[in-house]
């Protein structure tokens, strides 16, 4: 069941990623509202 710290790693950095994505999509639209914000 335990597969070790590559796939620990792994998720880690997809949640890294996904946190700067996130804070870039909001800093972005803050920047440039746009009507379809909610997608």
């Amino acid at each position: 069941m335990h597969k070790g710290p590559f796939s620990y790693n792994r998720r880690r950095t997809g949640a890294e990623k996904f946190k700067k994505i996130t804070a870039f999509h909001s800093f972005f639209l803050k920047q440039n509202p746009l009507p379809n914000a909610s997608n």
